[in-house]
């Protein structure tokens, strides 16, 4: 059987199964009333009550004398016999000639024995008490002509009149029923939600990435919660998580590193210097991931250039808290013929991240018409003088604009956020970018959240030591520690250009 069609327990993660709870949590409460809602409208409207009436025989024998183990074994002759007769077509239609009200007659009618004794009960049970109490009444009319057919050795007596109760001998709790109902709705809703997400082929695991996607993996970042206070969840207008933000963890602020490192390593084994930040869909954080990535690169030291050609949904600018406020975005530089003489115009550099900007303010529906000119191989060549350019890319699974962008580039890294995008379509992709004239470095999983003792800091906390990125990136004592300015490594003084 094919690996990657098999699935594994190590692939699922229970707290991504919780979250699909958590966020469909109304399909659990809408489940729970439909099924109260029913079993309630059937036990109105559908379920029909039923009302018995009852009347007992008492049987003797004709030819012994009365003693109570003979009276017992006639009775239970005559039970099995009786039952028989009532049972038959003929009683019931008899039954329904006896009078008007019993022509639609179609309650069920029994006879049997009382434990060991010689008595005999009838019950009729119908839909509603007068039914029942003339259906009783009319057996015993046609009584006469049954005891030809009962035993010529048997006496049936009437030993107690017809009754009738007023209430339905089926009544149930209704409030019981509709709460198990609800319970029973509610438990196969969330049976059919953790269905969905164990065979939805997303991403759950580091194991479920090695066993489903054709591409290595480069770093895993885990979790990061957005707001660590009360105090930041009030008042902080930008919620995206930033290497430079003082509340940052320092295991997204390495597993961000580690990225950082591999693609010093391209720079400096192959040469590569542009690279795409890109996703399959929408929301998997890879605007988070290349913004973080540039920022860190430029903490470093180095000199990098960020650009967002997602021009339906630019992010960046609201990411580095809109600070680039140049008079020609990069989505009106691209629809011009180039000119290096506008790069002045476009291009800004900030001082507090030693980071230079190209963004765009707002959205631009013709983005692929801009992607595909021939304005932006000429800006890409005209910026190798720079040590990186990051380029954070529109998501391949809506957009072909990422495919065009993956032939001017060096290398391609795309983000896969835990539980989010199935397998094959995370394959699909990678396999866009590794048929493309750049190079596929592989996938980094984003948001991960795991609940085992599987760390899932990308390299992990050796590989950061050993190699010292940490400090490199000015996580020590630069971003997100101390904001005291320490050369062209930590944060600069000053504004922004």
């Amino acid at each position: 059987m094919d690996e990657k069609n098999t699935l594994h327990f190590a692939d699922i993660e229970p707290l991504c199964l919780l979250r699909r709870l958590l966020k469909n949590i109304w399909l659990v409460v809408l489940a729970a009333l439909i099924f109260a809602m029913s079993a309630s409208l059937y036990l109105q409207y559908i379920r029909k009550p039923a009302y018995t009436a009852s009347m007992t025989y008492a049987v003797t024998s004709k030819r012994v004398s009365y003693t109570s183990t003979m009276n017992a074994t006639v009775a239970r002759e005559v039970s099995a016999v009786f039952a028989e007769l009532i049972g038959s077509d003929m009683i019931s239609q008899t039954i329904r000639q006896s009078s008007p009200e019993l022509t639609d007659f179609s309650g069920t009618i029994s006879a049997s024995q009382i434990g060991e004794s010689n008595f005999i009960s009838v019950l009729v049970s119908s839909e509603s008490p007068r039914q029942s109490f003339l259906a009783v009444h009319s057996l015993i009319e046609c009584f006469p002509t049954l005891s030809d057919y009962i035993s010529e050795n048997a006496s049936v007596q009437t030993l107690r009149t017809p009754t009738v109760s007023p209430y339905p001998t089926n009544s149930v709790n209704e409030s019981k029923i509709c709460k198990l109902s609800a319970a029973a709705g509610a438990a196969l809703m969330i049976l059919i939600i953790c269905a969905f997400g164990v065979y939805s082929e997303t991403i759950q695991t580091r194991a479920g990435a090695r066993h489903m996607l054709d591409s290595e993996v480069i770093a895993t970042i885990c979790h990061e919660r957005k707001n660590r206070t009360v105090k930041s969840a009030l008042v902080s207008r930008n919620t995206s998580i930033a290497v430079f933000s003082p509340t940052v963890s320092f295991s997204y602020a390495e597993a961000i590193g580690g990225i950082c490192t591999q693609i010093e390593h391209e720079k400096q084994k192959n040469g590569r210097r542009v690279f795409l930040i890109s996703s399959v869909g929408a929301n998997e954080g890879k605007s988070t991931v290349a913004g973080n990535i540039a920022a860190s690169l430029a903490a470093g030291g180095a000199k990098v250039t960020l650009m967002d050609t997602d021009f339906r949904n630019p992010s960046q600018n609201a990411f580095f808290g809109e600070i680039y406020n140049m008079p020609l975005s990069l989505d009106r530089l691209l629809a011009e013929p180039f000119d290096v003489n506008k790069l002045g115009k476009c291009v800004q550099y900030s001082h507090k991240y030693n980071l230079y900007m190209m963004f765009s303010k707002q959205a631009d529906k013709g983005a692929t018409e801009l992607l595909t000119g021939r304005t932006l191989p000429r800006l890409l060549r005209e910026l190798t003088v720079m040590d990186y350019v990051i380029i954070d890319s529109p998501p391949m699974g809506i957009f072909p604009d990422a495919e065009v962008l993956a032939e001017l580039v060096d290398a391609s890294i795309l983000v896969v956020r835990q539980d989010r995008t199935p397998a094959p379509d995370i394959n699909d992709a990678a396999d866009a970018l590794r048929n493309s004239k750049s190079t596929y470095l592989g996938c980094v999983l984003n948001d991960m959240m795991v609940s085992s003792s599987e760390n899932g800091y990308g390299y992990g906390y050796g590989y950061g030591k050993k190699y010292g990125y940490g400090k490199k990136y000015g996580y020590g004592y630069g971003y997100g520690h101390n904001h005291k300015s320490n050369g062209k490594n930590g944060s600069r003084k000053g504004g922004d250009k």
